[in-house]
This record gives C-alpha cells, structure tokens and sequence, in this order.
C-alpha cells in the first residue's frame, strides 16, 4: 500500500479551494452577491377632502344646470295642459314635491288640486293672474304612492278646461319611519295644515303621514320655517370655523348662501332652544322624541311660490373664512 503525503504547500492549497468553495455556498445559499430588491414605493398620499365651500360650490353648479334646463323647456313651447311636463323631486332634495310647466293658447288662472285622503288632508290652491306661460310647484305628495294631480285652467273668458294626472314618489328614508306621530284634529284649520318638525326637517298632515322632507343628511341644528314656507339651515361638516346658512324652499332650492361664524351659531341654537320651550309649553301635542314643530297652513307656501320659485336666479357662494 502506498501512502501519498501531501507537501505543505498543497495543504494550504488545498484549504483554500475549500474556504473558496464553502463561501461560495454561503453566499449562493444567503443571496449575499444578489442585487436587493428596491424598497416598496410610499403608499400615496391621502386625498384631501373638498371643503364645504368647493361641495357648495359644485351644488350651486348642478343647481343652475337644472335652472337652465326648465327654463329651455318652460320657453320652447312644446308642452300643453294636456301634455305638460312634470318633474318630481326637480333639485333631487324634496322628493315629495314636483314641478310641472306648459303653455295655455290664451291667459288663464291655473288652479292645481292634490288628492289627500280625505277632504281635510287635500291640498287645492289658485293662482292668482292670468298667463299664458305657467310654472307650477306641486307640494305635499305621498310617499310611495301613485298621487292624483288635477290641473285646471280658466280663461279670461270663462272658458274652463281640466286635466288629471298621476304622479308617483319615492318612499320615505329609514330615519323618517316613524309611526309614532299621531293624527291630530284642528277644527279652526280654514285650508290644510302642514306641521313642520325640525329634528328631520319634514311635515306631516292632520293624519300623521309625512308630505314633506328635505333629503339631506349633512343638516345641523338650529333649523327654522319662514312663513313663506323656506327654511334655513346651516351646514358645516369639514370646517369648524367654515360654517354656511341656507335658505332653501320647498322644492329644495337653494335660493340664499351666507357665511356663518362659530359664536353666531351658538347664539342661534339657545334661540331655538328657548323657542321650542315655549311652543311646547303653549301645546300638548305629543311629538316625536328630539323634535320641535310649527305649524304652517298651506295658502302661504302656494302664494310665496306663485310669486317667486327662484328658477333662474344665480346664487352666490361666499368666500371662505380666512385662516387664523
């Protein structure tokens, strides 16, 4: 048997090609020698949220845009009594009113009868005047039922013609399902009334039955009826120090834009606060949990309305509040 002895100097050689051969695996097996893989890119940034001046903004837009489109039609002549055009829920904010527009050949008064129930809970109304061109507001529909609509127009020569219509609106939002609001009897009421409450800003009937609601969530107290029948509200969700007081009417218009600061706000709240006091201590009237109400006859809606819907008019958005 013969015995290879190695010399020195193949040991050492032999001990480095092992050293090289175990880094090698190393680094294959640990990916030293590999290029890294970049780092993720930083997720973007968060959008910023419109502020309630550029939502203002673009609701005033969409509004005119919808002026300019029942002005063309109110103009273009093409609609008749018999075939008029009508448009439930106009500004998509008060869906149970409508808007209805035609022409008569010759000037007439147009009077306008919205089927209730029963005779207390039907809403009738005569314009005053005699037109040839008539833009009609249509308030107090039922919520989720085929509503019956007579319009009636008589000429300065007695000449009377009729037309009937069916009109359907959406049912009711969750938050005004309430079966809590008893019928109510109001023997000294000449026309029908509609009691207006301020936690949901909507009305309802000697029935109970709502024949009104503004549909926007966004809404914040204090809430207040005009005697014409508008309402104004203040809105302020994404600047404390931003606040915005509507004027809004029934067909939910905005016909009024101020700037509202933080101290008058507070100020309004406890005026309202003390008003709602008063009108519960002078009526025992049962309402719902968290809401104040008036009472509002329907004449007064219908005669505002028949002298100014605001269709038309430019509505100006203030200017933001400068930052401290």
């Amino acid at each position: 048997m013969i015995r290879l002895e190695m010399t020195k100097k193949q040991e050492i050689i032999i001990a480095i090609i092992i050293l090289i051969a175990s880094l090698g695996f190393f680094a294959i097996y640990t990916g030293m020698f590999t290029r890294p893989e970049p780092p993720p890119p930083p997720p973007p940034p968060e959008p910023v949220p419109p502020t309630l001046f550029e939502i203002m903004e673009e609701r005033i837009e969409i509004q005119n845009d919808i002026d300019k489109e029942l002005l063309k039609i109110s103009e273009s002549g093409l609609y008749s009594l018999e075939n008029p055009y009508i448009k439930v829920d106009p500004y998509g904010t008060s869906p149970l009113t409508a808007i209805i527009l035609f022409d008569t050949d010759e000037p007439a008064k147009v009077s306008i009868v919205i089927s209730g129930s029963k005779e207390e809970t039907t809403v009738s109304f005569t314009f005053n005047g005699f037109n040839t061109r008539h833009i009609i507001p249509v308030y107090g529909l039922y919520a989720g039922v085929r509503n019956t609509i007579e319009l009636t127009a008589e000429s300065q020569d007695g000449d009377v013609e009729s037309a009937m219509f069916i009109l359907w609106a959406n049912g009711l939002p969750g938050e005004l399902h309430v079966n809590t609001i008893p019928p109510r009897d109001f023997d000294d009421a000449i026309e029908p009334v509609f009691f207006f409450t301020h936690s949901h800003v909507s009305a309802f009937d000697i029935e109970g039955k709502f024949r009104w609601f503004y549909h926007n969530y966004w809404v914040q107290r204090p809430i207040y009826y005009t005697d014409s029948g508008n309402f104004i509200i203040t809105e302020g969700v994404f600047a404390e120090d931003n606040k915005l007081r509507l004027e809004i009417n029934m067909l939910g218009k905005i016909v009024k834009i101020e700037h509202l600061q933080e101290d008058i706000i507070e100020e309004d709240e406890e005026d309202n606060d003390e008003k709602d006091n008063e009108e519960d201590e002078e009526d025992d009237f049962v309402f719902p949990d968290g809401s104040s109400i008036s009472r509002i006859e329907i004449r007064p809606l219908y005669t505002s309305a028949a002298n100014d819907l605001g269709i038309g008019k430019t509505v100006r958005v203030p200017t933001p509040a400068p930052a401290d």
